[in-house]
């Protein structure tokens, strides 16, 4: 419990501030709960444990997980709808990456990206670009990042294009938040399946490997990509 004292200072349970409970938990979400420790030393001459760190940072999100689930439940139970206008074109690019965990443990994180598309001279650049991340499994994945769509309007959004690598899991969570979004595979996974397929018809380190690769790719890129789609179902 808070006393009349800690009240009347403005610190909390945990014996800070509000304001120096948030740098606590921002910087530990940012680098190593040991590393936050330091900073806040060195720059708010602030001693705070390593453990108390971790503890403040994982409470803090551990509290914001189940305040974003509660709100995906009632997103797709309908009792919430997208206001305001998500833009005249947003990108959702969404993928999966191994990270270190304790004790040399690793695990996938997934993430999904949504930004507008802009231009820069002649060039197109997603910008306002947020992110949702978990770790978690797909399906929880695909639940969970419902508060993000939803913050983003891309319901409402004239229209979405989809880069992604094209796996499975990824095309069954753009049917769930944008079914109609223009879907593109990127250019360096396509460039690598298109890599895998010469190598099987032709064989690794091939003239015949080389010289089909630089042809696909040259087609795909400046060409009529159907006619690259026709070669690999042949």
């Amino acid at each position: 419990p808070v006393s009349t004292l800690d009240r009347f200072l403005g610190l909390t349970a945990v014996g800070y501030t509000p304001r120096l409970t948030e740098a606590i938990v921002r910087l530990g979400a940012i680098t190593s709960f040991g590393e936050a420790s330091e900073v806040l030393a060195e720059l708010l001459r602030v001693h705070v444990s390593e453990a108390t760190v971790r503890r403040l940072t994982e409470t803090a999100g551990q509290k914001l997980v189940e305040q974003e689930s509660a709100e995906a439940e009632r997103i797709s139970k309908g009792l919430l709808q997208p206001r305001g206008y998500g833009g005249r074109l947003q990108q959702v690019s969404v993928d999966g990456a191994m990270v270190p965990l304790v004790h040399g443990e690793w695990a996938e994180v997934k993430t999904v990206a949504i930004g507008q598309v802009g231009w820069q001279g002649s060039l197109a650049k997603a910008v306002e670009l947020s992110y949702f991340s978990r770790l978690a499994s797909h399906e929880c994945f695909r639940e969970q990042a419902r508060v993000e769509f939803f913050r983003r309007a891309t319901e409402n959004a004239r229209e979405v294009v989809a880069v992604s690598d094209g796996a499975d899991w990824i095309q069954g969570f753009l049917d769930e938040h944008c079914p109609n979004a223009l879907r593109i595979i990127d250019w360096g996974h396509a460039a690598g399946y298109l890599g895998q397929a010469a190598q099987a018809l032709f064989g690794p380190g091939t003239a015949d490997c080389t010289a089909w690769v630089e042809g696909q790719l040259a087609q795909l890129w400046s060409g009529d990509p159907a006619l690259v789609v026709a070669d690999l179902e042949r």
